[in-house]
């Protein structure tokens, strides 16, 4: 620690060097492991993959994707067959499109609770709609109960 001399005291420096000082060591830092060396002597080298491991890593990479595809294909397939005979059991009922009701808040209100792109769908099939244009005053059939 060093000191700054004045004609009034003997003051000791803020210089940022007290923590510096000399005196008992109260952390210790320890490089554990093996190091950088120990590891890659304590390992062999490894082989590079032959061709036929390169294709047989990348087949088995693609039968993978494969089969998460096939197996959301057939849970979706499945889940909407579900919702389309729920939407088939409910009492059907015409709701007159009033000015801005959009064909996701018509089925939304109809069958709530239900996948609303389901509903959706079984309201243009129904109706024999190609897209969600609607036009107030039009009489459209939907599942489930009369809307409020």
């Amino acid at each position: 620690m060093s000191t700054r001399t004045s004609t009034h005291a003997t003051l000791p420096a803020f210089d940022g060097t007290a923590a510096l000082s000399a005196g008992p060591a109260r952390l210790v830092l320890l490089e554990g492991g093996l190091g950088r060396a120990g590891r890659d002597a304590a390992r062999p080298p490894r082989a590079p993959r032959t061709r036929a491991q390169e294709v047989a890593l990348v087949g088995c990479a693609a039968l993978v994707v494969f089969a998460l595809v096939l197996a959301s294909s057939v849970a979706d397939k499945l889940l909407a067959t579900g919702v389309s005979d729920r939407l088939s059991e409910l009492p059907a009922s015409t709701v007159v499109v009033g000015q801005g009701d959009t064909l996701w808040e018509i089925a939304e209100k109809s069958a709530p609770g239900e996948d609303a792109r389901a509903v959706v769908a079984w309201i243009q099939e129904a109706n024999g709609l190609e897209g969600g244009l609607l036009v107030p005053g039009q009489e459209l059939v939907v599942p489930g109960g009369a809307l409020s």
